[in-house]
């Protein structure tokens, strides 16, 4: 099914990547991660420190 275990690797990480990051969460409205933070961080008094 795989040639190498770093074949493995790379498809999991973007497996993973998408999983996590890109598809849509039933947690937070059926957004995906990167929607949610940027609706809801722009109501935030919050500033991170750099």
């Amino acid at each position: 099914m795989f040639q190498s275990l770093s074949e493995v690797r790379e498809i999991t990480y973007w497996w993973a990547n998408d999983y996590n990051e890109l598809r849509p969460h039933d947690a937070l409205g059926d957004l995906t991660p990167a929607d949610y933070m940027t609706r809801y961080t722009r109501k935030s008094t919050y500033e991170m420190s750099t």
